[in-house]
């Protein structure tokens, strides 16, 4: 069994919706008990939830792993599924610590038994046209120069 992102809470990896998947981790069990074999879908955009106890965000600014902006301080904002999302740097040193720590929350503390895992969007995929967020847009950004190309459209307009 395949599990698309609808069984995450609002987007949130490293979640179990409630209301529409609440039995998931015993429905899982039970299948596994079939001789089957359950694959969640993961992604690589870290929704960004502040201050509403989410494990994922919290962990990742905690260990400061996410792609920063052209500031080198600040995480760097995409948009993917979730909306404004945040992506861990794979070749951060405390990256391997990060995956680690979550895929063992998912499995431990969520009970959610699976065989495998389907990263999709393993890239930092953006559905922005340039940066989500403007203020976010480093001053020489080829976008505030003037041979910017009329008609292409900023998230902003």
């Amino acid at each position: 069994m395949w599990a698309d992102i609808d069984y995450m809470d609002d987007y949130k990896l490293f979640t179990i919706s409630e209301s529409r998947y609440g039995n998931l981790a015993k429905n899982v069990s039970y299948i596994k008990s079939q001789n089957m074999t359950f694959v969640p879908i993961m992604d690589n955009g870290v929704a960004v939830r502040k201050n509403e106890n989410f494990l994922s965000y919290e962990k990742g600014m905690e260990l400061d792993i996410f792609i920063k902006q052209s500031d080198g301080k600040n995480p760097l904002t995409g948009g993917v599924w979730c909306g404004n999302a945040y992506f861990p740097d794979f070749m951060h040193s405390k990256s391997d610590e990060y995956w680690h720590f979550m895929f063992d929350h998912l499995y431990t503390d969520l009970g959610l038994t699976f065989d495998g895992v389907w990263l999709d969007l393993n890239e930092a995929t953006n559905f922005c046209n340039g940066y989500c967020i403007p203020s976010e847009r480093p001053i020489d950004s080829l976008r505030n120069k003037p041979y910017y190309v009329p008609g292409w459209r900023d998230l902003e307009d």
